[in-house]
């Protein structure tokens, strides 16, 4: 059984059970890492316009589309159709209609990924494929943030196992335009100091997150940057366990 539905305190969902970590965390606590959107919660009001690069089955493009009410808007990507396809489902089950999924890749250019196969009937980390440099699988096209042309984007969030640099360089346009809060998963070290650079050459402050995943695992921890963009008013610094970069 590839999938199986859920009620969450999101609402109902619909999950791969076999899924180690956010398949989990939904089906035992009805969350996934909630420290996560607790810390993004104050910079998505109503009427906001969010972006979920790496959305999976919609852990919290679920909360974010709570978050920003009928009036707002998210738009979430998923390249793994099997896991675009549940979140779909769990946006039409919950009614949903100021989000959107995508099933397509974000990267630097315009192209295709190779998203290789998955055995969703067997336990796994769906939400831990790495898509660079695959050779065998499906192809799914790959977009640009800058090509949605967004007149509005107040959050982006990326989480793309270690192509989040090219997400953002391929949203370099609307990042400079629009000036979002975004949350960068950056867990990949060797990787980390180019991502900080570019975030601080765009006038980002930014701080390391690093929220525990949930009780089933005390000893797991994501690894994000919370970066806050310069000139923008309102905004207030992050709460919680949250330390500055230095």
């Amino acid at each position: 059984m590839p999938a199986t539905l859920t009620t969450t305190r999101y609402g109902p969902m619909l999950v791969p059970p076999y899924d180690i970590y956010l398949a989990q965390a939904m089906i035992r606590l009805g969350e996934y890492a909630p420290a996560e959107f607790e810390t993004w919660r104050p910079y998505i009001g109503a009427g906001a316009t969010v972006v979920d690069v790496g959305a999976n089955i919609g852990c919290h493009t679920l909360p974010f589309a709570h978050a920003v009410g009928p009036s707002g808007r998210v738009i979430a990507v998923e390249p793994q159709f099997m896991l675009f396809a549940m979140l779909c489902g769990s946006l039409a089950m919950n009614g949903l209609q100021q989000a959107r999924a995508h099933w397509c890749a974000m990267g630097a250019d315009a192209g295709v990924v190779i998203v290789p196969p998955v055995d969703y009937t067997a336990q796994g980390n769906f939400g831990g494929l790495e898509l660079s440099d695959q050779r065998k699988g499906e192809s799914v096209p790959r977009v640009t943030l800058d090509a949605l042309a967004l007149d509005r984007l107040d959050f982006l969030k990326v989480d793309v196992e270690g192509m989040e640099l090219d997400v953002l360089q391929g949203g370099a346009q609307t990042i400079s335009r629009l000036r979002p809060v975004i949350a960068v998963e950056a867990d990949r070290e060797p990787k980390v100091p180019a991502l900080l650079d570019w975030l601080v050459q765009r006038e980002y402050r930014l701080w390391w997150h690093r929220p525990p995943l949930g009780p089933f695992w005390p000893n797991i921890v994501s690894i994000n940057l919370l970066a806050l963009p310069t000139g923008r008013a309102g905004l207030p610094d992050p709460q919680g366990d949250v330390q500055p970069v230095q």
